[in-house]
């Protein structure tokens, strides 16, 4: 638990500016399971998605991680609460949650929307949970610094963030290009 607090943003918080910042709501249950069925035979799972929308708003952070424990359903139900708004700056945890993000849209490219059929086992991707970016400054090397840039803009992709709605950048030393906004241009925002 202490690895997933390091980079996610506190219910209420406020940003590097000292601004008060209101998080995003949580992704819908039915979005982060990425058109999979609910596993669970539970009555939780039989209630209206907007119910259990307004139950995931209003548990405490600390019930989260036993939310998280009780079933598949439950984990990713959790996770979009956990990870709707995400914190990245250069240290060890930023760089392990850009890899893993980008290890996840690599396997969903790979194995194509098959894989949301055919295997059961595999978790719902975390990028689906997640609404909003914040990138921190840098102040160590050029490359280094270049390289999760480079991952940050790949984690901007549908495949990889498809409710991703705000990519706050906050590192003034760094200018993105050009090609990144073109990009950009090309993503479908609105979503049924």
């Amino acid at each position: 638990m202490a690895f997933i607090n390091n980079y996610t943003m506190p219910i209420f918080s406020k940003d590097y500016r000292g601004r008060e910042r209101m998080p995003p709501l949580p992704v819908s249950f039915d979005r982060v399971k990425e058109d999979r069925s609910s596993e669970s035979d539970t009555t939780l799972f039989k209630l209206p998605i907007e119910v259990l929308n307004l139950i995931i708003q209003h548990l405490a952070s600390d019930s989260l991680a036993s939310l998280a424990l009780a079933s598949r359903d439950c984990l990713q139900m959790a996770r979009s609460r956990q990870f709707v708004s995400i914190t990245l700056d250069y240290n060890f945890t930023g760089c392990q949650m850009v890899l893993k993000l980008l290890h996840e849209g690599q396997k969903l490219l790979h194995e194509g929307q098959q894989r949301l059929a055919s295997a059961a086992s595999t978790l719902p991707a975390l990028g689906a949970c997640i609404r909003h970016i914040t990138v921190l400054s840098y102040s160590g090397s050029e490359e280094s610094e270049n390289a999760f840039t480079q991952g940050i803009q790949l984690l901007t992709k549908p495949t990889i963030t498809p409710n991703l709605e705000l990519l706050d950048w906050e590192n003034e030393d760094y200018c993105l290009p050009r090609s990144f906004f073109t990009s950009l241009l090309f993503v479908s925002f609105w979503r049924s």
